[in-house]
């Protein structure tokens, strides 16, 4: 997370602590909620420089990306938190995909399956 070679350049990187603590008071599912949020935030503060089109005219251009980490932090449940998954998923270059990776992606459901199945 810490390199010099990420994809949001010189962003700083959000409180992972703050965006997962839920009130003890709550369910353990909406604290499992908010762990998973912030580990998505994390992943994509990790993408290197390349993996992603962020750019002024491309699809991550920094008013999306920091829209995108807005849903992610008001998600309510699992199906909204997963369906912003995909979309990340789905900007991510081909190229940055090891081939091997390919394999491993076919055994898993298909996206429409995961966001029904996470409702």
């Amino acid at each position: 997370l810490h390199a010099r070679d990420r994809a949001r350049v010189n962003l700083p990187l959000p409180d992972f602590a703050k965006i997962a603590w839920v009130d003890e008071s709550k369910s353990t599912s909406e604290k499992i909620l908010g762990l998973m949020k912030a580990a998505i935030l994390a992943i994509e503060a990790a993408l290197p420089v390349g993996s992603i089109q962020n750019t002024d005219a491309g699809v991550w251009r920094s008013d999306f990306a920091k829209e995108w980490r807005h849903l992610v932090r008001l998600a309510e449940g699992p199906a909204n938190l997963m369906r912003l998954v995909v979309f990340l998923e789905d900007n991510i270059s081909p190229e940055w995909l090891r081939e091997d990776v390919g394999y491993l992606m076919s055994c898993l459901p298909n996206r429409w399956k995961a966001v029904s199945e996470s409702c």
